[in-house]
């Protein structure tokens, strides 16, 4: 028997409300959670477009410089992703948290473009990226602290919905911004949404209950969490991978566009477009299926056809493989939300912070070996050979932890934890 069954969902009549119907009380925050992490994925990319003319005309730093700054944020996520979950435990809150990463992102995202020097500017965006993870990650903490446990897939949908949709739409805005206002000015936009987020999460927000984890029973506390982290080492393997593979495609796919077919940078975005697309659309339907079927068939299938496709997406023409990549981001849909549902399932209430923080942070690990591996193995041994072992990497991660899957009990937690 597959593990973690749930209960039948709510009827699909086309509408964000009907969406949302499975979600009760919980449905405005939910939403307001994902605009919050909308946001903060938003400025991920918004700043991308002008890295070039930003660091290299300003700074004199080339192509490493370009990768120390995007670098620093991402090890800020997988430093500090789970000291923040493990903070809002101990805490038994989240608001101040995601409230205060917003104001304090807002603010350095405002004076990066006065920092005088590349070493000054690279500890501001560690800092950035400390505060960005403390907003997104604790945001979908939230989420599945509010949701009901029959409900929690469709809220991760709703919440990965926004995460993708916030990755696709930053760099046209951005590049659109730098053409019309100068190299600065997506800076300061993004300084400008984080603060409308800060100024919707103060008015709207409001706390779940969650029981801290100071006191007599910290020490207990924290012997539950380290038994959860053994736990959640499959949805952690899920996070690892999925990012790893997807650094393929932020790094290696568009080189691998225009060195085959000589693709213009709008038409390698187009391609790329085909891929977040659907990953955005699908994941609130496949959340909700996740919640009735449970996730492991999510887990697995998608996983098997994700990976088997990847692996030829080096050998094929311009017209199949724009199917492909469609088909592509289609499947990261199913995985993504079954994955966080996964996470609620196995994780403690009274240690989800720190649970969703570890997810996180392996994610990020699992992004950075993707913008690194990719390349080195493509320049070693070509494009083929390169996606293949990203093809490979997730059948072996579905392989390894079927079978935990399968031994595990068939339940879905009880009440509102």
């Amino acid at each position: 028997m597959l593990i973690w069954g749930g209960s039948t969902a709510v009827p699909w009549r086309g509408q964000l409300t009907a969406a949302t119907d499975g979600l009760g009380s919980a449905r405005g925050t939910v939403l307001t959670l994902a605009a919050l992490i909308y946001l903060s994925m938003l400025n991920l990319t918004l700043v991308t477009p002008v890295l070039p003319e930003f660091i290299t005309g300003r700074f004199g730093g080339g192509e490493a410089a370009i990768g120390a700054f995007m670098a620093a944020e991402v090890v800020a996520y997988i430093a500090l992703g789970p000291v923040w979950g493990r903070a809002s435990d101990r805490a038994g809150r989240r608001r101040p948290f995601i409230l205060v990463g917003l104001a304090a992102s807002s603010a350095l995202f405002a004076l990066m473009p006065s920092g005088g020097s590349l070493w000054a500017l690279l500890p501001m965006r560690f800092v950035q990226g400390g505060f960005t993870i403390a907003t997104w990650s604790l945001a979908m903490t939230m989420a599945l602290d509010v949701a009901p446990p029959a409900s929690r897939g469709r809220a991760m949908g709703i919440l990965g919905s926004g995460m993708m949709l916030g990755l696709a739409t930053g760099a046209p805005i951005g590049g659109a911004v730098a053409d019309r206002f100068g190299t600065d000015a997506p800076f300061y936009v993004a300084s400008l949404v984080l603060a409308t987020g800060f100024a919707l999460g103060l008015l709207v927000l409001r706390d779940a209950n969650t029981s801290p984890r100071a006191g007599p029973g910290a020490k207990q506390g924290a012997a539950s969490a380290l038994h959860g982290a053994r736990r959640l080492w499959v949805p952690c393997a899920y996070s690892f991978v999925d990012r790893f593979t997807a650094g393929f495609f932020i790094t290696l796919f568009p080189t691998l566009l225009q060195a085959s077919f000589d693709l213009s940078p709008g038409q390698r975005g187009m391609f790329l477009g085909l891929f977040f697309l659907p990953f955005a659309a699908y994941q609130y339907p496949f959340g909700r299926l996740a919640d009735r079927f449970g996730p492991v068939p999510f887990l697995v299938g998608g996983s098997v056809f994700y990976g088997c496709l990847m692996v030829v997406v080096a050998a094929l023409p311009p017209g199949p493989l724009a199917g492909v990549m469609f088909m592509l981001g289609f499947l990261a849909a199913a995985v993504l939300p079954a994955s966080l549902l996964l996470l609620g399932r196995l994780s403690d209430p009274g240690s989800r912070g720190a649970s969703m923080g570890l997810f996180n942070s392996m994610g990020s690990m699992g992004l950075a070996a993707g913008l690194m591996a990719s390349g080195a193995m493509a320049d070693a041994w070509g494009f083929g050979a390169a996606f293949l072992a990203g093809g490979v990497s997730v059948l072996f991660v579905m392989v390894a932890t079927l079978p935990t899957m399968l031994r595990a009990p068939a339940k879905v937690p009880a009440g509102p934890g």
